[in-house]
């Protein structure tokens, strides 16, 4: 089903060379951010305008490297359909570019038109997702027929699920404004999230691997900044994880299996205003950020994917999606929690995260 695979030093071919190279220049500048922080005591605000590029400048170069590479092994296979990888890479530079000016610009004019790009944006990555999928392409590359998809139970359990996510973030009552600081830890949060997935413990052959605790950086985001930061950030991270490992049958599916489940994640911070210890808190928003997550990929796996289960000899869909995805996703989520737990017994850790958004970078 997958092997052990590490990417600190293997430079056994392109793609490994490059997970390793991206994943230690992450590290480099996430430690950078941190020491910096910690002896400026936060106070000196180019120190987040600097971070800020520097984080940009790595997902952007993120983005282009392995949309290449992955385009290039999957060549074999036919190739990842550009009908549905552009989109997504334009998507993402927008979205980057468009966060990029909200923190370095007070220009509203300016602000509007590149938020106006980024919702276009979307809006063309679904058209594309509908386009590509009404070929029928995307079902042939996984041996699936049109009649194999449930579409309708598909767009249904995406529109419950957006609205069960949107709901939930009201839980936290902090603001969604995002200023320079809650910028720069977001573009430092995903850079290094995307990285740490390219360290795959495992890697299950229908999509879906055991992570180095790339989850974690969405969680303590959402617990430093909020929920309702913490959705966006992971929906945009969502965005991202298809670029690296597409497995695009259904527009629906797109959704729930990339920006709705890592949306999810960003719930992780649902339980910091609660008055109980800050770990404790921590862990229990955590499980439902990983519970949304499995949820929302579970119902993927059921009418989407669900024909799969007889090649497992599983008679019930239900069944197969709910044992496959929990194999990935709960050892992921469990491994996330148990390195955030570790961080946060660092008395300046917690501190950091307790304080992060009363702060102005």
């Amino acid at each position: 089903m997958g092997k052990v695979t590490q990417y600190f030093t293997n430079f056994s071919d392109t793609t490994s060379t490059a997970r390793t190279v991206m994943l230690w220049l992450a590290i480099a500048i996430v430690l950078a951010y941190v020491l910096t922080v910690l002896l400026t005591k936060g106070k000196n605000k180019i120190v987040g305008k600097i971070f800020l590029i520097l984080g940009g400048a790595y997902v952007a170069t993120s983005i282009v490297l392995f949309a290449v590479l992955t385009g290039i092994d999957n060549k074999e296979d036919g190739g990842v359909s550009p009908l549905s990888l552009y989109p997504m890479i334009v998507f993402a530079a927008v979205t980057l570019a468009t966060a990029i000016v909200f923190a370095l610009s007070k220009n509203k004019t300016l602000r509007i038109c590149f938020l106006i790009a980024a919702t276009l944006a979307l809006v063309a990555v679904v058209v594309c997702l509908v386009v590509y999928y009404s070929t029928g392409e995307p079902g042939e590359r996984n041996w699936l027929t049109e009649d194999d998809v449930q579409t309708v139970p598909l767009w249904i359990s995406a529109v419950l699920l957006i609205v069960a996510v949107i709901g939930l973030t009201f839980i936290d009552k902090r603001k969604a404004d995002f200023d320079t600081r809650s910028i720069t830890y977001a573009g430092v949060s995903v850079a290094l999230a995307f990285a740490l997935s390219y360290v795959r413990i495992l890697k299950m052959p229908m999509g879906g691997a055991i992570t180095l605790a790339s989850l974690l950086p969405i969680m303590l985001y959402s617990y430093a900044f909020g929920v309702k930061k913490g959705v966006i950030v992971g929906a945009v991270y969502g965005v991202l994880q298809a670029i690296q490992d597409p497995f695009i049958l259904h527009p629906a599916q797109f959704l729930l299996d990339y920006p709705v489940a890592f949306a999810g994640i960003g719930l992780a911070g649902i339980l910091r205003s609660v008055k109980l210890d800050a770990r404790l808190t921590f862990t229990l928003g955590a499980l439902i950020a990983a519970s949304f997550r499995l949820l929302s990929s579970f119902l993927s796996g059921v009418f989407a994917f669900g024909t799969f289960a007889s090649y497992y000899d599983m008679t019930s869909p239900y069944l197969y999606s709910i044992t496959y995805n929990a194999m990935y996703i709960l050892p992921d989520a469990a491994l996330s929690i148990i390195v955030g737990l570790l961080l946060m017994s660092s008395k300046t850790v917690l501190k950091m995260l307790l304080t992060a958004d009363t702060k102005k970078a």
